[in-house]
């Protein structure tokens, strides 16, 4: 919930989240917090945070880009994408469409829970539809019951019945 922004009372729930643990800003989180592509193919002189070495060894490169995923202000995390070296050259130009995909993801994932949330009032509602009639049909069928209970209630106080039957109208 925090890596999309579901915390509602506090936006900045990620950001404090991944604030705490680390000793030194990765790129997720820098790309995060200023909204905007991060990258380290310029940053060999500083060593990489524990993130960041844990993505490269995790995609078997050592360029990553930090992609923001934000659609009209709502912040949903980030996007890393993992290039070989004879790439880096090429990001300068490939950023805007790169930033469009990560738009496109974000979007899809808006959809996706868009529909999830659909699907959960439907279910809701059908619930609450079905327990209604379920009374309904209770209520049918325990009107005629009582009716004939009231009236095997009546016979049993007639005193003039032997005990066997009485047995047999209790039961």
């Amino acid at each position: 919930d925090a890596l999309q922004g579901e915390n509602s009372l506090r936006p900045t729930a990620f950001e404090n989240l991944l604030r705490l643990p680390l000793k030194q800003p990765s790129l997720p989180t820098d790309c995060f917090r200023r909204q905007q592509p991060t990258d380290n193919f310029r940053n060999e002189a500083t060593q990489p945070a524990v993130v960041d070495l844990e993505l490269m060894q995790l995609s078997g490169c050592q360029s990553l880009v930090a992609l923001p995923l934000t659609l009209e202000q709502r912040r949903w995390g980030c996007m890393v994408l993992a290039f070989e070296p004879d790439i880096q050259n090429r990001f300068n130009m490939m950023q805007r469409a790169l930033l469009f995909y990560a738009q496109q993801v974000q979007q899809a994932l808006e959809r996706r829970d868009q529909r999830m949330h659909w699907q959960h009032d439907l279910a809701h509602f059908e619930r609450k539809l079905f327990e209604h009639r379920l009374k309904r049909i209770a209520h049918e069928v325990n009107n005629p019951l009582s009716i004939a209970q009231n009236h095997l209630h009546i016979v049993q106080m007639n005193e003039a019945l032997p005990p066997a039957v009485r047995d047999h109208l209790e039961t």
